[in-house]
């Protein structure tokens, strides 16, 4: 259930009052395009607000969204912002490129990833948010100038 006056599910907003990281995304190799992003991860409360939980346009235009339907850690996790127009805009997804990591950091730990796909699908392509037996991100935003499309970019979980 969310919480209607921060837009977090009860635990989100319980670790974050402690100060523990609630959603962190490190995208290495292309840290510049996605800067504002990145601004957005942190562990005081006041601030860390500003990410949401949901994939709506109230949690994107505060924020990035986490898609309800997937996982938070194991599995597939869905993650979605504006292309553009907010404060945290990640548009700049779409130059990310095949071996770029990401490295994902919450409350159950930190995993790192390699981008595996940056692909253009339909707006009603729901398939690359299906679960997954491994560990994978999956990012999506708007396509600019095209309400149609979406960027979909995949990372799947590196293992030491």
């Amino acid at each position: 259930m969310t919480n209607e006056a921060t837009g977090f599910g009860p635990i989100a907003a319980e670790y974050a009052a402690l100060g523990l990281p609630v959603f962190q995304l490190e995208i290495q190799g292309k840290k510049a395009a996605v800067m504002k992003w990145q601004e957005t991860a942190t562990t005081d409360p006041a601030v860390a607000l500003k990410m949401w939980e949901g994939e709506t346009n109230t949690s994107m235009k505060k924020g990035l969204g986490h898609y309800s339907s997937t996982s938070a850690w194991d599995g597939n996790v869905g993650i979605c912002g504006h292309n553009r127009g907010t404060k945290y805009a990640i548009g700049a997804i779409k130059d990310l490129e095949k071996g770029d990591t990401i490295t994902y950091t919450t409350i159950y730990g930190t995993r790192t990833y390699a981008v595996t796909q940056v692909r253009i699908i339909s707006n009603t392509d729901w398939s690359y948010l299906q679960g997954t037996p491994d560990n994978r991100l999956t990012l999506t935003t708007c396509l600019a100038d095209h309400p149609e499309s979406r960027v979909m970019v995949q990372a799947v979980e590196v293992r030491s």
